[in-house]
This record gives structure tokens, C-alpha cells and sequence, in this order.
């Protein structure tokens, strides 16, 4: 890692308590049932959902939650709107997948550079904790650490 005395940011989400893992063994950006991705590389994303539709990526932005840990992190959307931003992370994970990788190499501010493939697996990994939230009936959190 470029910056050796640099701590790393997180985005998380994490699913309503269920008691069961989100995925069964072990996975590079879930943890039980939350989901850890390093905030550069979802802020990359983030980039890549507002080209693909401004609207709806700001609907995630919002939905990342605050770095203000006093705030309210829970993502509390009507069903409908839920399932929108489902089908717009999954959706994008497709594209993403199928696309140039969002990183070249390793820079000062994106200090590993992933492959198309596992920033589509860091959507998807969002998707499951939207789901989760749809399936429960209640809201995820999110926010940045």
C-alpha cells in the first residue's frame, strides 16, 4: 500500500439482523451480514452509477449513509423505491462486469486497483443488504468509517 501510515476508509452497509450469514463461506467484502468496501473504490462506483444514470445514483449516495456516525444510518425507502435501487446496483454490477476495469493500477488515492469482476462484486454485495431489507420488511444501514 502506497502511504504506509495511512489508515484505510470503509463504506459499509449492513443487513437487518436475521441471525443468518448473508453468503455461505468466506467472501472478500461480507462479513457476516455486513459489507465492507474500501471508500475509494466505492466512490469509483459511485462515479460509474452517475454516468450510467444521475438519478438513481444519487439515490444510492444518499442511501451510503453520512460520516457523521450521530446520524441516522438506516436506509428507510418505500418497497417500491427499494427494489429500484436493487435493480439499478445489479444491473450496474452487470455492466461494470462487462466493461473496462475501473482501475489500471495502484495510485496514491486507490492504492489496489481491482478488476472489472470484483467491483462487480462489491455492487452485488451491496445488492444482497438491499435485498435483505426488502425480504425482512426492515432497513439496512450504511455508513462510511
Amino acid at each position: 500500500m502506497t502511504g504506509a501510515s495511512t489508515r484505510r476508509n470503509w463504506q459499509v452497509f449492513a443487513a437487518p439482523d436475521d441471525g443468518e450469514p448473508l453468503v455461505e463461506g468466506p467472501h472478500p467484502w461480507i462479513d457476516d451480514r455486513w459489507v465492507y468496501l474500501p471508500l475509494e473504490h466505492w466512490e469509483l462506483l459511485q462515479e460509474r452509477a452517475r454516468r450510467e444514470n444521475p438519478e438513481l445514483a444519487h439515490r444510492l449516495a444518499l442511501a451510503s449513509g453520512a460520516v457523521d456516525p450521530a446520524a441516522d444510518d438506516a436506509i428507510e425507502l418505500p418497497p417500491a423505491e427499494l427494489e429500484v435501487l436493487v435493480a439499478f446496483v445489479e444491473t450496474l454490477a452487470d455492466r461494470v462486469e462487462s466493461e473496462p476495469d475501473l482501475t489500471d493500477e495502484p495510485t496514491d488515492e486507490i492504492p489496489d486497483a481491482y478488476p472489472s469482476d470484483e467491483h462487480a462484486r462489491m455492487l452485488r454485495s451491496v445488492g444482497l443488504v438491499l435485498r435483505e431489507a426488502l425480504r425482512t420488511g426492515r432497513p439496512a444501514r450504511s455508513w462510511k468509517e
